[in-house]
């Protein structure tokens, strides 16, 4: 079996604008292969690029959302003291309320009884006045 390749020797020859490589067809067919595998891969290696910036982004979210659990767990931990801080003050006051709505109660019952007592004893002193200025006359 004999195989021609046809090459041109860079020595000597002469370059113009438009340099030109003769390559046998088998040659020539490699070279498209080997560049379509290279275009390829080096769109693979951008995609992948792009999948390793994708996930370092996500595991610093990941790590922020992590660190940021403590503080959000602490801040409700606080909010929930103080409501209850609240709801105890809220309890106190109306237990203070009952307290003195049944000393002023008891207050005024006491004034009611004492107006009964001068309202009565005026009355009875009017009406003995009066008497007496009857029976004098």
């Amino acid at each position: 079996m004999l195989v021609s390749l046809t090459a041109y020797s860079q020595v000597g020859t002469v370059r113009t604008k438009d340099s030109s490589i003769c390559l046998s067809k088998e040659v020539a067919k490699e070279v498209v292969k080997d560049l379509y595998r290279k275009d390829s891969l080096e769109a693979e290696m951008s995609l992948m690029a792009s999948t390793f910036q994708l996930l370092a982004d996500n595991s610093v979210i990941k790590d922020k959302i992590i660190s940021n659990k403590d503080s959000i767990i602490f801040a409700y931990i606080e909010k929930e003291k103080y409501l209850n801080s609240i709801s105890t003050y809220k309890d106190s006051q109306i237990v203070e309320y009952k307290t003195s709505a049944k000393e002023f109660s008891d207050k005024l019952n006491k004034s009611r009884k004492a107006n009964s007592f001068w309202k009565a004893t005026t009355l009875i002193s009017v009406v003995t006045t009066i008497t007496l200025a009857l029976i004098c006359l």
